[in-house]
């Protein structure tokens, strides 16, 4: 397992698909699920899975959103397991051990860094493969897409697919 790392994800009625993506990584580090209420039936299923795969769950007891979702896992993460780095995703993400390794060892050296995985089309195209963030006027721009004039601060980006944080950023983030 990955030292003082958890996954953190947002479910809402994803059930289906946490059971199906996440089996690979629970192996790699601790899952948190926080189950942002849909139907009772989904709640018993997210209980189901967690039970039956050792994953942690938080259950608030409103759809609280994505946003507040990943808070309280990020929270949960750190007072049940003493997580310092959080891989953020979202429940349609697949994953390996080695892509979270290696997002993790990129975390762990840069650790006021936002790291985001590449995201590959299923034909194997890039879907995504980062964001620059211009601080100064707080746009982004696709890092294939940077303008030579303008000079970003060296921060990797996020999107909504997932991203790994770390509880020196955290901090200075919404999340």
């Amino acid at each position: 397992m990955t030292q003082n790392m958890a996954v953190v994800i947002v479910n809402f009625r994803s059930s289906d698909l946490l059971s199906h993506n996440l089996r690979r990584l629970s192996d790699t580090a601790p899952i948190v699920i926080v189950d942002s209420f849909s139907s009772t039936s989904e709640r018993t299923s997210a209980r189901s899975l967690c039970q039956e795969h050792g994953w942690h769950i938080v259950e608030p007891d409103t759809n609280v959103g994505f946003g507040d979702g990943i808070n309280a896992g990020v929270r949960a993460a750190r007072s049940r397991l003493g997580a310092e780095n959080f891989l953020l995703l979202n429940p349609d993400a697949r994953s390996t051990a080695e892509s979270v390794a290696a997002l993790t060892q990129e975390t762990v050296q840069h650790p006021r860094m936002i790291s985001a995985p590449r995201i590959l089309r299923p034909d194997g195209s890039t879907w995504f493969d980062g964001m620059d963030l211009y601080l100064d006027d707080r746009h982004m721009r696709a890092s294939r897409r940077r303008d030579p004039n303008l000079k970003p601060r060296p921060v990797s980006g996020t999107n909504s697919t997932g991203s790994m944080r770390t509880t020196s950023c955290t901090g200075k983030t919404s999340t």
